[in-house]
Order: structure tokens, then sequence, then C-alpha cells
């Protein structure tokens, strides 16, 4: 019998991208989105992993999932 990856990374699902509109047992941690302004909850992985780009580049790079989707459209559109 074959297995997947997932089979054997199950345990390791905290170490994923996700993001929610609300808190959540996981997402317990805040971040606004540098576009919109939106605020999104995420873990502790990203959260640590974002809050270490910020104090290094005191720049916010964290885009929700909506103007990701809108910067795709935007420079699909040839302009």
């Amino acid at each position: 019998m074959e297995r997947t990856r997932s089979n054997y990374d199950a345990d390791q699902d905290d170490k994923y991208r996700m993001t929610t509109g609300y808190q959540a047992t996981q997402n317990q941690n805040v971040l606004y989105c540098s576009s919109c302004g939106e605020s999104v909850f995420v873990n502790d992985l990203i959260f640590g992993n974002l809050s270490k780009v910020i104090d290094e580049t005191l720049e916010n790079p964290f885009l929700c999932e909506d103007c990701i989707r809108a910067n795709e459209e935007f420079g699909y559109s040839g302009f």
C-alpha cells in the first residue's frame, strides 16, 4: 500500500499558511493587510516569521487573500 506525503506530515499541519477572518484555536494572532488594512488571524509560525521581517525592514509585507487575488488579476490584465 502506498502512502502519500500527507500521511507522513499530518501532524505538521500548523506549518502551512492558513489565515482566517476570525479568531480560531490555532489562529490567535492578528495581522493587518498592508494594502487594505483588513485584520486577519494567523498561527504562531506565520506571525513569528512576519514579525521578524517587519522588525528588520520596518515594512509590512502581508497581503490578505482578497488583495493577493486582486493583484494577480491586475497583473494578468495586461495593464
